[in-house]
């Protein structure tokens, strides 16, 4: 079979196709972008329709404000992200694969879990936003599909040889006691649609919209390119030595809670999140939690800054001679918004960022300084904080074994999509 070359990717196409949906009544545009091609993948469409769907659903997970600007940063790498995924469905059909559904149930147990909500939970809350829950569905399908796909293909190629375990057993145990680290990822390859300016200024929007309170697990899950999509970008615990040498110089020189800037890197960029460190050889039992209890002034995203910066001085100045969470509560009735009072208990790492940041160094009956947010100005004080026990692990050759196998699927599954984007006609439309 002979295939056309890729046509590179003009941006200012991608924009029109990408934002056309937001200019419209709804149902005006639902109709319109339902036939209007955004791109062509191979012989397959993708509209018009199905790339506002995505922007809004990603947009809705990763806890960014729905604004225009926000969803035309958004739509070229989301276009993308659709291309990779009907590229993956392709693949996957061509070998004859086909994804069971109780799959897809677990994986949308996963990403409801990601977001403190039950399933149930997850699709009251895409039908309140209006949200279609089939576009959620088949960006999971993708991604089993691609697992599925690249399992099938390098299996056999990936399986290590106990001489190759014992060598990364032995590099583990010279490792004991030095640090080690908790990182998650999102990796964005180089293709032929992209130019690598391009690759570089979509990596550098994610991290502002990151370091801005976006959910690291759903925006990893939404543009990553990588396996470890499908678990929000979790890698796990890993040494400098099991990093590439860019990687690492960045991990150790960060801080838990922190996002890298852009990470070029053979192949594409990295970008990583450090969510804790630790001393190899100790394990840390169960996770940091926190009772909260919060002061929620209201404020409308476009205030002037000036009334932005009154609302902080008077959060502070009242919030601070406060001692105890049940005058911080009587405070939060008095003077705050009817959302104020007891956020009750949840696990640190899964708070957004910025709230993460301020809160992971207090004590008990400490408070953030004001703090932010998309619709208000907040203050947090810690009623209580569970903190995770430290305990000795020992050195497992089944997990050992089990890294060094993900490592080089992760190896084929980059190189086998490169292939697949050389050998594909795709076709950006305005």
């Amino acid at each position: 079979m002979t295939f056309v070359s890729i046509r590179r990717l003009v941006l200012s196409a991608v924009l029109a196709a990408a934002t056309s949906f937001v200019t419209t009544a709804e149902s005006h545009a639902q109709a319109t972008d339902t036939l209007r091609i955004a791109a062509v993948v191979n012989e397959e469409v993708v509209s018009a329709y199905d790339l506002g769907n995505r922007i809004r659903m990603v947009i809705a997970l990763s806890n960014l404000p729905n604004r225009p600007e926000v969803q035309r940063q958004l739509a070229p790498q989301i276009l993308r992200s659709l291309i990779d995924e009907r590229l993956r469905l392709q693949e996957a059909e061509s070998m004859g694969i086909e994804v069971d559904p109780a799959r897809v149930d677990q994986a949308l147990a996963s990403v409801a879990e990601r977001n403190n909500m039950s399933v149930e939970q997850l699709m009251s809350e895409f039908d309140r936003r209006n949200l279609d829950p089939d576009t959620l569905v088949q960006q999971l399908k993708a991604e089993i599909a691609w697992s599925q796909t690249i399992f099938s293909r390098y299996s056999q190629l990936a399986n290590v040889t106990d001489a190759e375990i014992d060598a990364a057993v032995r590099e583990a145990e010279e490792s004991l006691g030095k640090p080690e680290y908790n990182i998650a990822e999102i990796f964005l390859s180089e293709n032929a649609t992209d130019s690598p300016a391009e690759i570089r200024r979509q990596a550098t929007r994610l991290v502002q919209q990151l370091r801005q309170g976006a959910s690291f697990p759903a925006l990893a899950q939404s543009f990553s390119q990588l396996p470890t999509a499908s678990n929000g970008g979790a890698i796990g615990w890993v040494r400098p030595d099991q990093l590439s040498d860019e990687v690492a110089q960045r991990v150790t020189r960060m801080s838990p809670g922190s996002v890298s800037d852009p990470i070029p890197v053979t192949g594409g960029i990295y970008i990583i999140m450090l969510r804790n460190t630790r001393i190899a050889g100790q394990q840390v039992v169960g996770k940091t939690t926190v009772s909260l209890s919060q002061l929620h002034l209201s404020l409308p995203s476009d205030a002037p800054q000036d009334t932005v910066n009154s609302y902080i001085r008077s959060a502070r100045d009242r919030s601070t001679s406060v001692g105890t969470c049940a005058e911080f509560e009587e405070l939060g009735r008095n003077f705050g918004s009817p959302v104020s009072g007891s956020l009750g208990t949840i696990e640190l790492e899964k708070l957004p960022l910025p709230i993460r940041k301020a809160v992971d160094p207090l004590k008990v009956h400490e408070i953030t300084p004001p703090i932010r947010m998309q619709d208000a100005v907040v203050v947090l004080m810690v009623c209580d904080r569970t903190d995770p026990k430290v305990e000795t692990v020992e050195i497992d050759r089944e997990d050992i074994r089990r890294q060094l196998i993900n490592r080089r699927l992760d190896n084929f599954a980059r190189r086998h999509m490169r292939d697949l984007y050389r050998n594909a006609f795709i076709d950006i439309r305005t």
